[in-house]
């Protein structure tokens, strides 16, 4: 009887070993079916986000100045000032990052010379331009030489642009 009970003992103990590895494999494998149903379900909501965003993306697009339109974009200024009959050169173009993102800012120092109100025109231009800029500075004078106009704006305009 003892030696039954023994050996009942010691298979209801390898039998309880066998049954503890099997559970904790399967709450291994429970975890890991957890994780990639979070790491899918993040997956598909990102997808329907970009999905969802995308016009909205495209549209803000549109207030930078693209990745490889800055010359473009400073002979537009020119062609603009010309266009109202002033006089524009652009002095100085520093791009400065502005974060770890895909934008950077364009800082322009831009001279207009010309009559008086095209001057106060072409700074209204300035200011109406379909991109997302800002004027920084912004500095009108009579000038002592009358070669371009009796008018001088002195203008540092910042422009974002995509990097």
């Amino acid at each position: 009887m003892l030696f039954v009970t023994l050996l009942l003992s010691a298979c209801y103990f390898f039998l309880f070993i066998n049954v503890k590895a099997k559970n904790e494999h399967v709450s291994s494998l429970v975890n890991a079916i957890e994780t990639e149903s979070v790491a899918e379900s993040t997956q598909r909501s990102t997808k329907v986000l970009v999905a969802e965003t995308s016009k909205y993306r495209q549209k803000l697009k549109g207030y930078l100045v693209g990745k490889d339109n800055a010359v473009s974009f400073l002979e537009f200024l020119e062609r603009e000032g010309s266009d109202v009959g002033v006089t524009v050169k652009i002095e100085s173009v520093v791009p400065s990052a502005l974060t770890d993102g895909d934008v950077e800012e364009l800082r322009l120092s831009v001279k207009a010379s010309g009559q008086w109100a095209e001057v106060v025109r072409y700074v209204g231009l300035l200011e109406l331009l379909p991109f997302q800029s800002r004027l920084e500075q912004l500095v009108v004078s009579t000038s002592e030489k009358a070669e371009d106009g009796p008018w001088n704006a002195q203008v540092v305009l910042v422009v974002l642009k995509e990097k």
